[in-house]
Order: C-alpha cells, then sequence, then structure tokens
C-alpha cells in the first residue's frame, strides 16, 4: 500500500521510525515519534527562567520588629533637668576660663579703598614702630598672633594652587618626574631661563605658597629692652615632619637653581645654608628654593582659614608679659590695601576654652536654663492633666495581593 507521511516529514524516514514504534507500542499504523535530543554542554543550556515579583525582604517590605518609645513626664522631665545640668556647669567653667584669659588686640594697617584710618602704621612699606599699653599682666605661656581681615584663603581657587607631592617631598629625579611639572599649582608654578627657554620650577610653588604673611616684628619695653620669644613650636605636630617633609642639605645644594629668594633671613632656612645662593647651572639644577619648606611660619599659613577674617599663630613667649608700655617695630612687607584689608596684632594666653569662651559660656547658660525650664513647663501639665499616661495606639493597614 501507500506510505503514510506526516507533515514535514520523509516517507522512508516514517516507514523506517514510525511502522517500528507501532509495532511495538502495539499501534496500528505509523505512530509520531519526537526525535532524539542532542545532549547540549551545561555552557549552553539556557537558565530556567526567573520568577518577576517584589523581593521578600523584611527590610525592603518594611517587616521589621519595632518598638515604640513612650515618654513618660518622669523620663522626659529626668533627661531635660540632667542636660540642663550639665549645659550651666559648662557655661560656667567657660565663664571662669575666660576670666582667666587677658587678650589685647589692636590693629597697626586699616587702609580700607585707600582711605586713611586711626591705624598707627600709615604706609604699605618701610619699618612702622608705634606704642601700645598691656592693661593687665598676661600669665604664661603668651601666643602672639597676626590677624587679617577681608583676605579669603578660603577661595576654592586659591585652596587647590598648591602641590601636595611638594609639600611631601615625593617628587624629583628620584622619583621620575622632574619633567612632568606641578599642573596642580595652576599660578606660580615655573618660569624659563636661558635660550633654550628650560623650565625652572618654584618650589614651594603655588598661590598659597607665593602669598605667605611676611610681616616681620620685634617687641620691646618702653625702656628699650627687647622681649623675646620663639618661633619653634607655633606649627601642629602632625604638620611638622608629617604633611611638610624638608628636604636634607645635600638636595638643596644638588638640585636648587637659586636660594632664599634675594631674602635669606626671613626664607626659613637654617645656618647651614647661609651663603649659598644656589647652583646657577639650570641643566643641573631645576628648583627656585625660595622659601624652606621646614619653616613653621610657612606651615601655619598653608592651612587655610574657614572664614576671611582671621588669626594666625605667629610667636610664643614662655614668660610672662607685665602690664605697661610696649613698643612694636613692623617692617611692612605684606600688602592689603589692594582688597581693603586690615591687619593688626593679638597679644593673648590660652586657656581650656580658647581666648575667645565667653560666647561658648553663655550659649551654655542659655541652652542649659532652656531645659530646665521646660522640664518645670513639664511638670506644671502633669500636675494639670493628673499625670495621666496615654500610650498611643498605631494600627498598620495590610495590603493583600
Amino acid at each position: 500500500g501507500q506510505t503514510a507521511r506526516q507533515p514535514g516529514g520523509h516517507p522512508r524516514t516514517w516507514r523506517r521510525r514510525g511502522w517500528k514504534a507501532g509495532l511495538v507500542l502495539g499501534m496500528e499504523g505509523p505512530a509520531h515519534v519526537e526525535p532524539p535530543v542532542k545532549a547540549m554542554s551545561p555552557a549552553r543550556r539556557k537558565p530556567p527562567p526567573t520568577l518577576k515579583g517584589p523581593s521578600d525582604n523584611v527590610l525592603l517590605q518594611q517587616r521589621l520588629p519595632m518598638q515604640q518609645l513612650v515618654f513618660t513626664t518622669r523620663c522626659t522631665v529626668a533627661t531635660l533637668i540632667m542636660l540642663g545640668a550639665v549645659f550651666i556647669v559648662i557655661g560656667v567653667l567657660c565663664l571662669e576660663w575666660q576670666a582667666e584669659s587677658v587678650v589685647t588686640n589692636f590693629v597697626y594697617y586699616d587702609q580700607t579703598l585707600n582711605q586713611a584710618s586711626n591705624a598707627p602704621c600709615q604706609s604699605e612699606s618701610g619699618v612702622c614702630s608705634f606704642e601700645f599699653e598691656v592693661a593687665k599682666e598676661i600669665p604664661a605661656p603668651v601666643y602672639m598672633y597676626y590677624s587679617l581681615t577681608n583676605f579669603y584663603q578660603n577661595h576654592r581657587r586659591y585652596i587647590n594652587s598648591r602641590e601636595d607631592r611638594q609639600l611631601r617631598g615625593t617628587f624629583g629625579d628620584e622619583f621620575g618626574d622632574t619633567e612632568k611639572g606641578f599642573p596642580a599649582c595652576q599660578l606660580f608654578e615655573s618660569y624659563e631661563v636661558g635660550a633654550d627657554k628650560v623650565k625652572v620650577f618654584q618650589y614651594p610653588c603655588g598661590l598659597v605658597a607665593k602669598s605667605v604673611f611676611n610681616d616681620t616684628f620685634s617687641l620691646s619695653t618702653a625702656a628699650g629692652d627687647a622681649v623675646p620669644w620663639r618661633k619653634e613650636g607655633i606649627a601642629w605636630t602632625a604638620s611638622k615632619g608629617g604633611i611638610f617633609q624638608y628636604k636634607s642639605e645635600a638636595w638643596h645644594r644638588e638640585h636648587c637653581y637659586s636660594l632664599g629668594g634675594g631674602d635669606f633671613d626671613h626664607s626659613g632656612f637654617g645656618e647651614e645654608l647661609r651663603g649659598f645662593n644656589g647652583t646657577g647651572n639650570v641643566t643641573r639644577s631645576r628648583y627656585d628654593c625660595w622659601h624652606s619648606m621646614g619653616d613653621e611660619e610657612l606651615m601655619v599659613w598653608m592651612r587655610p582659614a574657614l572664614t576671611k577674617d582671621f588669626w594666625k599663630l605667629h610667636r610664643i613667649m614662655d614668660e610672662p608679659l607685665p602690664a605697661g608700655k610696649y613698643i612694636m617695630s613692623v617692617k611692612m612687607n605684606f600688602p592689603v590695601g589692594s582688597f581693603g584689608g586690615t591687619k593688626g596684632i593679638v597679644l593673648a594666653n590660652a586657656t581650656p576654652a580658647g581666648t575667645q569662651g565667653a560666647f561658648l559660656g553663655w550659649l551654655s547658660l542659655v541652652v542649659g536654663g532652656a531645659s530646665i525650664l521646660s522640664a518645670l513647663v513639664f511638670v506644671a501639665l502633669a500636675i494639670h492633666t493628673g499625670g495621666a499616661v496615654v500610650r498611643p495606639a498605631v494600627h498598620y493597614k495590610e495590603c493583600k495581593m
């Protein structure tokens, strides 16, 4: 007879496979048998389909256990009284420390927008000497600060104009980056020397370092006796030998094209380098070492102030400063008239609350008094309402899917 044909099949294939399957299964006629499936490698197998739906995480589904605090009158009043007592004690201590603090503060140069003022120094150059009076003896140690106003050390572009590799000392031929320069400094990075225009890099570079405060001071009594003070110790311990790394004397004698910046006495370098003005050989030395990285005055200046008006520590006196009249001589080097600023001097001793602890003391007293007053108000309300405490009941509706 005729061979049964299945759709998409070959007559011979179904005669050979179908009739045999029919005989085995006891079926009459050809049976449809799927061709055998070849085994696939595990890498080619498709992963089972994932079930899509919300996560069953207890945090995402907000099913975490919850405890609701109930602030009773007794607990609230006790907490407010304790906080009030703590703040009042802090305020009293700050005011007592402030009573021990003696601050002498005055402005020696003020030329706001080139308008003359009553400050003793009327010129931005030269040497200015003036007399001032300390009304009360300042206990030791006495700290001498210089103050600046209207100087935005916190400006973003000003702060970024510095090179941390120079501060840490991780630069130079031994690090393989002499030719790369210091692009982070942006301003005052380098200058060119000779017909070949070889770059000499400023060390330190950047606007922060180049604008270092450089007025110099000398203090003496009315009788002409010099008042001793020291520069050692004005910088933070983390700065000395940590953030700021000073290169060795041998390194300076080998790599400094010039040294001292034309004024060795105020460059911060030690006596071991006095008389050395640099190699003058640009093929061997590529750095203008105009200021010492180990100078503590530079370390203090390189820490930007948070506001436009600030003090910075300049000198420390280990002996008390008796009351009386003194003469301060200032060599005017730092210009402030162009941005309408002022320059001043602050003499003060330190207390645990700093030199201006009165504000902190009064603020603590106000907060402590407000806490105790709030406690009294809660006590009055509890007496008025009979002291009943109603625990609030919170009910949540469940969403059923």
